[in-house]
């Protein structure tokens, strides 16, 4: 009887210490508002740093599978010109600098973070730190399934359902450039266009303007 009792009280206490509320409001009851505001403070910080993570899976899933995303389409003065291959080379190398871009941006946020924790950690005990940290994992695992989600979605609608993101795992990937079928390039309209071939070089080698592009057509 008394096991039993004993058992009860300390799954009662359990569940009210995995209680978010009451983590959140015993940190800010007992240590004050300034560690109130680093604990939020920590919390947006990992949400930040989870949807960068998962920006940062999806770019490179775009990038192993050739995948042009909606945010680095223009639009050109003739759309025929869509297909051609300076098109896509410049589409690319605004999704690679957009991928670089996510990167540094993951080890800011995870820097920012580290500082955070380490902060909170000087001024908690210890078993106020592991519910923390239960807490911590619940908030990141909810931003993480929902962003998971939407890409999911994006990729499945890009590639025409041929590619499954929930199949995919980006640090397993390997490109294998003989499973595409290489195309030849379409004739061209000579007619129609007059190819600078200085323009094509900055294009595709420099950092030259959008600008440069739709002069080039």
């Amino acid at each position: 009887m008394i096991d039993s009792l004993v058992t009860l009280i300390f799954s009662l206490f359990n569940l009210i210490l995995s209680n978010e509320v009451y983590i959140i409001k015993r940190l800010g009851i007992k240590y004050g508002r300034d560690i109130l505001r680093e604990v939020r403070n920590l919390e947006k910080t990992i949400i930040k740093l989870n949807k960068t993570k998962c920006d940062y899976e999806f770019l490179q899933t775009c990038l192993i599978y050739n995948l042009a995303s909606k945010f680095i389409r223009f639009k050109l003065w003739k759309t025929k010109y869509q297909k051609h291959h300076v098109y896509h080379q410049r589409q690319r190398k605004h999704l690679q600098m957009e991928y670089d871009q996510k990167s540094k941006q993951c080890m800011k946020l995870r820097s920012e973070y580290m500082t955070l924790l380490e902060l909170i950690k000087q001024k908690i005990n210890p078993i106020e730190l592991q519910l923390l940290n239960k807490h911590l994992d619940q908030l990141k695992e909810k931003e993480k399934l929902k962003i998971k989600n939407i890409h999911k979605r994006k990729i499945e609608k890009l590639s025409k359902g041929d590619i499954k993101l929930d199949t995919i795992d980006p640090k397993k990937v390997v490109y294998n450039i003989s499973s595409r079928i290489l195309t030849n390039d379409p004739p061209v309209d000579n007619n129609s266009v007059t190819f600078n071939l200085f323009t094509i070089l900055s294009i595709m080698t420099q950092d030259a303007p959008l600008s440069a592009f739709y002069e080039y057509f």
